[in-house]
């Protein structure tokens, strides 16, 4: 962008993105002798990339002649390195499971979704040099079109899209500037429109949008398709702040809303449920001091011990273990008290404290609760390649279900435990467990889900008679409702069998892959008037009673905090 830009008022500017920076990047290279060095040599050999290498050695050259080192000479650089350490993580070592079935796959990008080529056979890799390149060249088109997808190449446009789109980017700064942002709006999508995937753009929006109350949700979505592009750039710090920033200025605004309309509710049990229920809210958006505050206002013990269960939860899902741990201390209910133990050991878990996971895990009261904080973490376990830990855990989880007294939760923990036996390949300790349940729905579901980890086990005979058991059973299930759950779920396994069996790509991992996943996830949002248009959302409300204003408010608040969940977990 060419054109002059001004400054808001605001933690940062719309900007055009020129600028100077005085880094110099090295290139990656990926280690001698490994799949990713041949992916990267065939990469070098590509227009896609020749061009962008063309573009960063005359940009080295034009800095050293100017003795100053420019912003895009930096991300010329940052674009190189990207693909290259992409294509350089290429691999038949699935990152996720190590020590398991090998699987051709690459990484996009640190801490991005994996690329699974199931319908290439990784030992045809170390067979012969030849073999190794055509695969190689399969590999480098896969990335290069991934790469494509997220806008990182190419990295410059023709002049017959770049005037049209600094005019359009000029004409928003200008809307902008007179503090016309629904116009700033109007001519920054144009300049999409223009440029799908101009990082100029696609900033400009987020930022013009998030000057309008009511719009931080669909602000962090270009946002979002911003840092898709520019993950390295020197302003993407700020603008995950802001992400931040408005999501839960947008949730906090929602809750104080939400929290007088209690003051109203007659009933005094219904009312200690609702602020119970306000007390989790506010803990996921993160305040506290407002959880905290309304927590202290309720008066029955059974929704106090929930309402600080809530908050446990909501630390733990922080990573805030130190505070979880002193906020369970606070619980005087047994139930609560191993409820909030089980969330803390499965996020203790996922963060990679396998360890501090197990303590916590054998530290829960309840039978049921233990197993399954156990099952969970004999799961991730097996994710990280500790398959006889992992056993070892689901011994003693099996343990654990035998002490449920309860006949349906006995079965349902069992039922988690076969499961992840059949995960672990340990086939006949998951039909030994199998044996043991008595739940006609448990005893379906169960075989069917063995026998999806049969399939991946290339089991197929296995597989069909766990699956064919599964369905026989489900015939002897008198519930409508529970036979529709275990059609469904049939369904579902049966597909992704069928699915891996055809060998395609998984893409599971990727709902909203790229900007475009940004730019779809904005335009559901602002469909919906909870994130586009909060007065109608308001006018919406029911007027029959506070107990209906607080529930809808209620659902809202949940909604959202899903949608924020949802964007956090893409901007992983």
């Amino acid at each position: 962008m060419r054109a002059g830009f001004f400054l808001v008022a605001a933690a940062f500017s719309f900007s055009t993105g020129t600028g100077i920076a005085a880094v110099s990047v090295d290139l990656f290279h990926a280690p001698t002798g490994s799949v990713g060095e041949s992916v990267i040599k065939v990469m070098e050999t590509t227009p896609e990339y020749t061009t962008l290498f063309s573009l960063y050695e005359q940009q080295k050259r034009l800095d050293a002649a100017t003795g100053k080192p420019s912003l895009r000479g930096r991300k010329l650089a940052a674009r190189l390195n990207r693909l290259r350490t992409i294509a350089g993580s290429a691999s038949s070592i699935d990152p996720e499971n190590p020590k398991g079935e090998k699987m051709v796959n690459y990484t996009l990008g640190k801490g991005g979704w994996i690329a699974r080529l199931t319908g290439l056979i990784p030992r045809e890799l170390e067979r012969t040099a030849e073999r190794r390149e055509a695969y190689a060249r399969i590999l480098c088109r896969s990335v290069l079109e991934d790469a494509t997808m997220h806008g990182w190449i190419p990295f410059t446009l023709p002049d017959d899209i770049q005037k049209p789109l600094d005019a359009a980017l000029t004409a928003g700064f200008a809307a902008a500037k007179a503090g016309d942002f629904p116009g700033a709006i109007n001519e920054f999508q144009k300049a999409h429109v223009v440029a799908r995937y101009s990082p100029e753009a696609l900033y400009n929006l987020g930022l013009a949008e998030s000057k309008i109350p009511g719009h931080e949700f669909p602000s962090a979505a270009w946002f979002g398709a911003y840092l898709t592009i520019e993950p390295d750039g020197d302003r993407a710090p700020a603008v995950l702040e802001t992400i931040r920033g408005l999501k839960t200025g947008a949730m906090t605004r929602l809750l104080k809303v939400a929290s007088p309309v209690l003051d109203d509710v007659a009933d005094i049990s219904l009312r200690e449920a609702y602020l119970a229920d306000l007390t989790g809210l506010w803990a996921r958006v993160g305040d506290e001091v407002a959880a905290n505050r309304t927590a202290a206002r309720i008066k029955e013990p059974y929704q106090s011990n929930k309402a600080v269960q809530k908050i446990a939860e909501a630390q733990a899902a922080r990573r805030d273990f130190a505070g979880a741990f002193r906020t369970v201390k606070r619980i005087n209910a047994p139930d609560s008290r191993s409820a909030a133990l089980l969330d803390i050991s499965r996020d203790q878990a996922t963060a990679g404290d396998l360890d501090g996971a197990l303590k916590t895990a054998q530290s829960i009261e309840d039978p049921f609760y233990r197993c399954t904080a156990l099952r969970d973490l004999a799961l991730e376990q097996i994710k990280a390649g500790f398959r006889e830990a992992a056993l070892l855990n689901l011994r003693a989880g099996l343990d654990a279900a035998e002490l449920v007294p309860e006949a349906n939760l006995k079965d349902v923990a069992k039922g988690g435990i076969a499961t992840v036996q059949a995960r672990a390949v340990d086939f006949e300790s998951a039909k030994a467990t199998l044996a043991g349940l008595r739940d006609p729905f448990q005893q379906s579901l169960t075989n069917l889900y063995i026998g999806e980890w049969q399939a991946k086990a290339r089991d197929f005979a296995a597989s069909n008679s766990s699956l064919a058991e599964g369905l026989r059973i489900k015939g002897t299930v008198t519930e409508d409702s529970s036979r529709k759950i275990l059609e469904g779920a049939y369904n579902e396994i049966k597909a992704r069998i069928d699915r891996n069996e055809a060998g395609n790509c998984d893409a599971t991992a990727r709902p909203y892959a790229g900007p475009d996943g940004w730019m779809v996830l904005r335009e559901e949002l602002s469909k919906e008037p909870l994130f586009n248009d909060q007065a109608a959302f308001m006018k919406s409300l029911p007027t029959k009673s506070p107990q209906d204003i607080f529930e809808a408010l209620a659902v809202a608040a949940n909604r959202m905090l899903d949608v924020s969940n949802g964007i956090d977990a893409r901007l992983k």
